[in-house]
């Protein structure tokens, strides 16, 4: 009997913290952190202390999000825009730069698939070539195709992999666009 009441009232308890606890399940409570570095969005022109914020997207450096508007001083110009919930169409906060390794390995996937491409119209090609056509008479049409198509590949693997090097982007993480 007394262990039965002990259960039930650690339930209960459980529960009531459950229930308490669960509109703050999922929220992560670092989302907006005051300083960071966010990109709005707005999705009509409004007016933010007498200056025009148009409709696009700028980016800045959040100062306060309040129940109202979300305040930001823009980067260029250096001016604090405050914006009202209603008008943020999206929310993003920075999330840091892309690697170089993994643009690297992005653009080198993008230039062995076009290398690819191109050997694969090379060998059907030479394929249908009846003809040898070269003065190498060992050597197929299909083996010419393939001497050139597997250089082609590594070439445009290589190449896309440098194109990828050259630039990193940045991330951004979207945030649900309301009041905290």
């Amino acid at each position: 009997m007394c262990i039965r009441r002990a259960v039930s009232a650690v339930s209960a308890v459980g529960a009531a913290l459950t229930l308490l606890c669960a509109p703050l399940l999922g929220q992560r409570t670092d989302e907006l952190p005051v300083g960071a570095r966010v990109r709005v969005t707005v999705d009509r022109d409004t007016w933010s202390r007498g200056i025009l914020v148009p409709v696009g997207q700028f980016t800045g450096t959040l100062v306060l999000a309040n129940a109202d508007s979300l305040h930001v001083n823009q980067s260029r110009v250096n001016e604090l825009k405050v914006i009202d919930w209603a008008h943020v169409k999206r929310l993003e906060v920075y999330d840091g730069t892309a690697s170089r390794g993994r643009s690297a390995r992005r653009g080198a996937k993008y230039g062995f698939i076009a290398g690819a491409a191109v050997s694969t119209v090379l060998l059907l090609t030479a394929a249908n070539r009846s003809d040898s056509g070269s003065d190498i008479s060992w050597i197929s049409p299909s083996g010419e195709a393939l001497l050139i198509a597997v250089p082609l590949t590594l070439v445009t693997t290589g190449i896309g992999a440098i194109i990828g090097l050259s630039g990193g982007r940045d991330r951004w993480r979207a945030v649900t666009p309301r009041a905290p």
